[in-house]
Order: structure tokens, then sequence, then C-alpha cells
């Protein structure tokens, strides 16, 4: 799959190619939506909704826009929204695949596994690249609960989908 991500912390903003790209390339394969999950260990009280979960009809190269999507096989898309407590961590983590992530409620930090931060606000979005040896922290700073959406693009069938991982090197110092 190669999707043209480049960088692994890109702020993007989405336009209808995407949302296009998900309402019709993504189809067929349903699982049950708007159920509470944990698809990894973490934090009990935070809590992960699964919006969509499906696979995509066929292999695809769209570009509309100025942005480019691409993958060289069938892949699996899927939404959750994540609430994260006030003070709460997702911990260091991996992604099978690049994940779109958008604050909705509440201030984040997100830090990279070169602990390179970036503070994020409502309306911010970002780009996880995803894969082995990618690995970050999202850190809720606010003095309230907050909230995020992410997609998921992922190879078939990738469970879980957030992946626990340990602290970069880096992170001693932070």
């Amino acid at each position: 799959m190669a999707l043209p991500f480049r960088r692994r912390f890109i702020p993007v903003a989405l336009g209808t190619s995407l949302v296009a790209f998900l309402a019709v390339g993504a189809a067929s394969t349903a699982v049950p939506t708007g159920a509470a999950v944990t698809p990894r260990a973490g934090p009990p009280s935070t809590v992960v909704e699964l919006l969509s979960r499906g696979t995509t009809a066929s292999a695809f190269d769209a570009e509309a826009a100025g942005v480019e999507l691409e993958a060289d096989h069938k892949i699996d898309v899927a939404v959750a929204r994540v609430t994260y407590p006030t003070g709460s961590t997702s911990g260091w983590h991996s992604h099978p695949g690049p994940t779109v992530v958008t604050v909705t409620k509440g201030k984040f930090t997100f830090v990279t596994d070169d602990c390179e931060r970036r503070r994020l606000v409502p309306g911010q979005t970002f780009v996880e690249n995803g894969g082995p040896g990618e690995v970050g922290r999202l850190n809720n700073w606010a003095g309230a609960p907050g909230e995020i959406t992410v997609t998921f693009f992922a190879p078939r069938g990738a469970d879980p989908l957030t992946i626990p991982a340990p602290p970069p090197a880096c992170a001693s110092n932070s």
C-alpha cells in the first residue's frame, strides 16, 4: 500500500476528495458501529467508539484537488471517536498503516518518535505514517476531557488498529 503521506507530522485540511473516497470507496465489509470498543490495552477510562469499518472494493488510485490516495490492493478504512479524560495519554503506540487524526474537543500535545511536540486544539488535524518504528503519544493537557476522531488506513483484517509500543530513546529526556 502506498499512501502519499510523506512526512510523519503533517497538518492537513480534509476536502471533499477524502470524504468522497470514504463514502464511495469503502464498502462491503461491515462491522457493528456505535459500540464502545477497546482496540488495545490502555487507561480504563479512555473510551474508544468504533464508528465505521469497511474494506475498499478494489485497489485504487484517486487524485483530485491536490489530494492523492493510492492502494495497491484492498485495504480497511475505519473511523473511531476516542475520548480522553483530563490529563490522560494514549501511551506510546503505533498503527498498522497511516492515520488521520482530528481534535474535536479539548487540547492535546502529540509527541513523535523523535520527541518533536505539537500542541493541538479543536479543528486541527495531523497524520501519523504508521508502520513498525513509527511511534507517537497523544497527551490531553487541558483541564477537561478531550476528544479526537481517527481515520485508520490499514491492511485488510489488521487487528488491533493501535499497537502499544515502548517509548523511543528520546523519551527518557522528555
